[in-house]
């Protein structure tokens, strides 16, 4: 009785041993590949150093730095986003991210082409009455190919032939 009940015992090891042992198993070899990424990394951004300089802040607020080690960390973080803030390639890059923000925000409000008969200000496909006027847009709804508007009752697009009801939300 006490053998067999030994033996369940270390079947029972030998079949929860490796679920137990694979996170741990993971983990090491996660912080080692973490630590090797971040010697291959690029420099970091200013967003980086920014979130290291709250993350220090934290860290001397709850005790876990010395004012001296604070000292040291908190001038050589300030130096390097002091360093990127001058840097005229990284204002450069920025602008030219907005620049693409804009564009792209510009190309999907050129999708829509009909305007209020009220305000005249731009509608989506999807509006039933326009957001700045509030006036009722119903009558006309927009094909989601072209942006042309078409009738309530009209099967297919007038301008680029479309099947409109599989093109447009259901509407209630």
């Amino acid at each position: 009785m006490i053998l067999s009940t030994l033996l369940i015992g270390i079947v029972l090891m030998a079949i929860v041993f490796p679920f137990v042992y694979k996170p741990l198993r993971r983990s090491t070899s996660a912080s080692r590949l973490a630590r090797s990424d971040s010697a291959h990394r690029e420099a970091p951004t200013r967003v980086d150093l920014l979130i290291a300089l709250r993350d220090l802040e934290f860290d001397y607020r709850t005790g876990k730095l010395s004012d001296s080690d604070y000292a040291a960390l908190r001038t050589q973080l300030l130096s390097q986003i002091a360093e990127l803030s001058t840097d005229a390639t990284s204002d450069e890059v920025l602008n030219a991210e907005i620049e693409a923000a804009i564009q792209q925000r510009r190309q999907r409000l050129k999708k829509s082409t009909a305007t209020c008969r009220e305000c005249g200000a731009m509608l989506r496909s999807h509006d039933r009455f326009c957001p700045t006027c509030g006036a009722q847009i119903s009558e006309t709804r927009l094909c989601n190919r072209c942006g042309r508007p078409y009738r309530a009752l009209d099967a297919f697009c007038a301008h680029c032939g479309a099947s409109v009801p599989q093109m447009l939300e259901a509407v209630s």
